[in-house]
């Protein structure tokens, strides 16, 4: 799982937005998750952000792979 925390201030331009589109995508490829939180979201729903941290945490731990 790949955690990447997104700010306006660095995604305001086409071109890094469609930059971090392809490495989401390439990573998702070959396997990763890719969750992104947004400042705001770190800031103002904490709660939310780490109940949808555990979820995959959780079924990975429930995964008999591993």
């Amino acid at each position: 799982m790949i955690v990447e925390t997104d700010s306006w201030r660095h995604h305001g331009d086409r071109a890094t937005f469609e930059s971090d589109r392809s490495r989401d995508a390439h990573l998702q490829s070959v396997g990763f998750r890719v969750l992104r939180f947004t400042w705001r979201q770190i800031r103002e729903a904490p709660v939310l952000v780490a109940r949808t941290l555990r979820a995959p945490v959780g079924q990975a731990s429930l995964s008999p792979n591993l």
